[in-house]
Parts: C-alpha cells; structure tokens; sequence
C-alpha cells in the first residue's frame, strides 16, 4: 500500500486540490478551512495504509479518529462532530444486538451445547474405563516428555481463550453476548477432546521436538487401543453429522473441511489426541464461563 507522501506524489496536476475540496464537502457541515481540511485529508490518507501486523478494529480506528479531530476543529467544530459521531455509535451498537439477538444466535448456541455434552457424558468418559488406554504406561521411560506436552496443550489452551476473548471484545466490546457465549462454548470441548490439529500449528521448536518423539514411539499402539479409538471416532463422526442436520439441515454446496488431510496425519491426530487427554479437562470446571455454559 502506498504511504501519504506517495500518494500525493502521483496525483495529476489539481487533483491534490480536489482531494481538498471532497474532504470540506464530506464534512460539510463542520465547514472546515482550507487548512483544516489539509490536516484531516493528511489522517484519511495515512489510514489508507495496511499493515499485516498492527491494524485497528473498527472502534479504535473511531476512537484515533476522535483524538485527531480533537486537535484539529474549534470548540464549535467539535460540538457537531461529537454529535454526529455519537449518533452513529449508536447505530453501530443497535445493529450488533441486532445481529446478536437473531435466531440464529439462539440455533448455534443449543448447537453447542449439545456438543459439549455428547463429549463431557457419552464421549469422552469410554476412554477413561480402561484404565491402559489413557495412562499409556508402556511409555515408562517418556512419561516426563508426556507431562511437558501436556503442560504446553494446557498453555495453549489458555493462551488461545485469551486469544477468544481478546479479538471478541476489540471487535464487539460489550454488544454481542451470545456470540461470546458460541466461542467460547466452542473452545470448551478442546478441553474434554484435545484439539491436537489447531496445538500442533502453534508449538514453538521444543515442544514440537518432544511431540514429533513421541509420535514416532506411537506408530504401533496395541490393537485393542486401535480398534477402540477407531470405533469412538466413527461415534463422534456420526454425532458430529447427525447434529448438523438436526441444527442445519443438510450440507449443501462447496465446503472446506479443516483438519489433517493425509491418513498418516490423521491417524497421528487421533493418537496424538488420546495421548493429551486429561481425566481433569486441564481445569475447564475452574474457568469462568456465561451462566448456563
């Protein structure tokens, strides 16, 4: 993206004027001078610029932008512009709720809350009865390796609920519940179900070391172990799919499935999975969550 200064570099013979006056007309009735308009044209331009590291969220950008204005109207100037600017927050506002409060919100909310429930009552406990199917106590000598990679999953799972809230309240601060409610729903069953996938696209060099090992000593696992993960992931596929309907209705059309593609990447997902799972949840009851999730 080009920066301000070469922008205005380029510009034709009087387009750099013309810019002026489209920026007096658009704000029309602050009835800006010649210099102000300069000043506000030099703000819009550098907000033209895009970065793949730092941007704004929408309110931000609004509140940079009231900062700016500040400096730059008079008393009088700054009377209209405040006035404006908060009728439009408000509209901005009522159409988040509005976007919230659909029936959709509603359908995707109880969607979730069955999944999280299939997995915490009917899922999840099968893998627990057998006591050798967790605990992978054949791993005697790497037992130490096991508890660090269940450390950093706990850590990642922490770091991306950070995450979760973060982007949620930068982008819809407090006008959207239910939609919080949805992801973070939807990040719980990482917690009862390890999302090993999502985990292994964010681990730094030593923990994807110590994964990578233990992968390898999990290439031949006994077969009991084989056939019983096997036949609860068939379960889940199946509720997974059965669920969609029930909430959506049929597939339709082009979609992506994300997840591992290759059967090598799949099976390692599955092993992997098993090997993270937590008879704690990695404290899911001790987070805070919404009422009612």
């Amino acid at each position: 993206m080009l920066s301000y200064q070469t922008n205005v570099s380029l510009m034709r013979p009087g387009e750099y004027e013309e810019n002026i006056k489209l920026v007096q007309a658009r704000h029309h009735s602050l009835h800006l001078s010649y210099e102000q308009a300069v000043q506000i044209f030099r703000f819009e331009e550098e907000k033209v610029f895009s970065s793949e590291r730092s941007f704004f969220t929408s309110w931000e950008e609004w509140d940079y932008e009231f900062m700016v204005f500040r400096q730059i109207l008079n008393q009088e100037q700054m009377e209209i512009y405040k006035t404006h600017r908060e009728e439009f927050l408000r509209q901005h506002e009522a159409s988040l709720l509005e976007m919230d409060n659909r029936e959709q919100a509603a359908t995707d909310i109880a969607y979730y809350k069955e999944m999280v429930t299939f997995y915490e009552n009917q899922f999840v406990p099968d893998f627990f009865k057998i006591g050798y199917v967790t605990s992978f106590s054949w791993l005697h000598a790497d037992q130490s390796k096991i508890a660090f990679l269940k450390a950093e999953y706990k850590r990642f799972l922490a770091e991306w609920r950070k995450e979760t809230l973060v982007h949620h309240l930068r982008e819809n601060r407090t006008f959207k519940p239910n939609e919080l409610v949805v992801s973070l729903l939807r990040h719980r069953t990482a917690y009862l179900w390890p999302d090993y996938y999502s985990f292994k696209s964010r681990m730094d060099e030593p923990t994807k070391a110590t994964a990578d090992y233990l992968s390898r000593k999990l290439r031949h696992i006994h077969p009991d172990i084989e056939e019983l993960l096997t036949k609860k992931l068939d379960e889940l596929k199946a509720f997974h799919a059965a669920q969609f309907k029930k909430y959506y209705g049929a597939v339709q059309g082009w979609h992506v499935t994300i997840g591992p593609v290759s059967p090598e990447d799949q099976r390692e997902d599955r092993i992997m999975s098993l090997l993270l799972l937590d008879k704690e949840k990695y404290g899911v009851e001790e987070l805070y969550f919404p009422p009612g999730i």
